[in-house]
C-alpha cells in the first residue's frame, strides 16, 4: 500500500525519496489498473454501449473526487491530518477486498465478447455484424 509511507514519514531526504518512490508506484499501479479495467470492459460490453460504459466509469471516478476531498478535509479538521491520511489509506483496501471476492480474481483469460444488439450468436466463430446476408437469422439464403 503506497499510502503507508506517508503515515510513517519523518523529515529528511531519505523519507522524501521513499515518498517519491511510493508515489511513482501508485501512479504505475493506477495506469495498469485503468488499462486492465478498460480492456475488460471493452471485451464484455457490446460495441454500441462502449461510450456509455466508459463515460459512466469516468463519471463515477471523477465525480467522487470532490466528495472525497471534502470528506478528507472534514476528517483532518475534526481529527487531525494523520487520522485523515489513515482513513484514506484504509479505504484503499475496499477495492482490494471487493476484487478478492469477485470472479475477476479467478479469471485466467479474457471473456468472450458480448454479441451486438439484435445478434443471436456468431457464425463460424464470428460474433457481431460481420455476416453475409445469407447467414443472418430469418433471412433466406440465395
Amino acid at each position: 500500500m503506497t499510502g503507508v509511507p506517508l503515515l510513517l514519514a519523518r523529515p529528511g531526504a531519505g523519507w522524501l525519496a521513499v515518498l517519491a518512490l511510493a508515489g511513482a508506484c501508485q501512479l504505475a499501479a493506477a495506469a495498469v489498473a485503468g488499462t486492465t479495467q478498460r480492456s475488460l470492459r471493452q471485451q464484455i460490453c457490446p460495441p454500441e454501449l462502449q461510450s456509455r460504459a466508459q463515460q459512466t466509469s469516468t463519471w463515477l471516478v471523477s465525480g467522487s473526487k470532490p466528495f472525497a476531498a471534502l470528506t478528507g478535509g472534514g476528517l483532518a479538521t475534526a481529527y487531525g491530518v494523520h487520522a485523515a491520511l489513515l482513513a484514506g489509506t484504509l479505504l484503499l483496501l475496499v477495492p482490494v477486498a471487493v476484487l478478492w471476492r469477485s470472479p475477476v480474481r479467478r479469471m485466467a483469460a479474457m471473456p468472450v465478447a458480448a454479441p451486438a444488439v439484435g445478434d443471436v450468436g456468431g457464425v463460424g466463430g464470428v460474433v457481431g455484424g460481420n455476416r453475409s446476408p445469407a447467414d443472418r437469422p430469418g433471412k433466406p439464403g440465395p
